[in-house]
């Protein structure tokens, strides 16, 4: 087919390439989630032979391009994924990462950039808190779309490094739930980002600190984000990759919550107080997903009717165990 003939000349041409054109090409084929070993290898090589010319937006869409062509084995376990072999990319992973970090400490990244070096930590699961911290001061947070607010707290969710933000934002869960990018999500994107928090709220940064407590804006906003995502994971869908409204989005077919949405509401700080800090209709959205969640219509097809993933549903299953074990 078209790529793989693009891919053959690539292995070709690759060898006398700049470092922007690699980057690029790299870049490219992870985007549409196709790897050619014999050209990812030529890749490899060429990058390592200039990799003192490439610019920081060339070192993130390497990083991010071969993170995201890890085989399954080695995002299974990150340790493998920077073990140096002749099949491996370990070796370009450990002169890329030294390389971007000195590229943060030296310059302005662009948000772009800062934001695909940050999906690049996450896919390779390496929480560098230096580089990390180093990343999130690069962020305008305001000015972030959802699509990037989604990718930063995913990151920041999974790695355990909770961001922090400029005084001038504000603190706590409130000045996250504030953000334009964080209002402005839509269906799957806030699936993601209310896991996301989630995790975040209970993440080892956050534990026992004052200033990320839950103010009583706050405890209006969360249930108001779980109510919508509690909608979003139950929309119906008229086609692959198209919402209920015929809308095409390529970038959602595969944007699932890596938490289950149904724990979400079990946060020790609302219970007993949903009633006074939300409204009747967010109430009735967290009812019909917690009504479809305990149904045997989701036990027998958990991924048919839902936005989820095997670890969403495994957590689902776990928690259900428990309670039955609670009587």
């Amino acid at each position: 087919d078209v790529l793989r003939s693009v891919a053959r000349r690539g292995v070709i041409v690759t060898g006398t390439a700049d470092g922007q054109a690699a980057a690029s090409l790299a870049h490219s084929y992870a985007k549409l989630q196709t790897y050619h070993h014999s050209l990812f290898s030529a890749l490899k090589s060429r990058i390592l032979n200039v990799l003192d010319s490439l610019r920081s937006a060339d070192v993130a869409a390497t990083l991010y391009a071969f993170a995201r062509s890890l085989p399954p084995q080695s995002k299974a376990d990150p340790v493998a994924a920077f073990e140096e072999s002749e099949r491996s990319f370990g070796r370009l992973f450990n002169a890329l990462l030294p390389r971007i970090a000195a590229q943060v400490s030296e310059e302005a990244l662009p948000e772009e950039t800062a934001v695909l070096v940050l999906q690049a930590l996450d896919l390779l699961q390496l929480r560098d808190e230096k580089l990390l911290y180093g990343l999130y001061k690069t962020l305008t947070w305001e000015r972030l779309d959802s699509g990037h607010v989604c990718a930063v707290l995913h990151a920041a969710g999974r790695l355990d490094a909770a961001p922090k933000l400029p005084p001038h934002i504000g603190l706590g869960p409130q000045a996250l739930l504030s953000l334009p990018g964080f209002r402005a999500a839509r269906r799957e994107q806030l699936c993601i980002l209310a896991s996301s928090m989630a995790l975040l709220m209970h993440s080892s940064p956050l534990r026992g600190r004052a200033s990320f407590g839950w103010c009583d804006s706050a405890l209006q906003a969360w249930p108001f984000l779980i109510g919508r995502a509690s909608s979003a994971a139950l929309a119906p869908r008229t086609a692959e990759g198209e919402d209920a409204a015929g809308i095409d989005r390529p970038d959602m077919r595969r944007a699932a919550p890596h938490v289950a949405l149904s724990c979400l509401v079990l946060l020790p700080t609302l219970v007993g107080q949903l009633k006074e800090c939300t409204t009747l209709v967010v109430l009735r959205e967290l009812l019909r997903f917690g009504k479809f969640m305990s149904s045997e219509k989701a036990s027998m097809s958990a991924a048919g009717c839902l936005t989820t993933s095997e670890l969403q549903v495994s957590v689902e299953l776990s928690l259900r165990r428990l309670a039955l074990l609670d009587g």
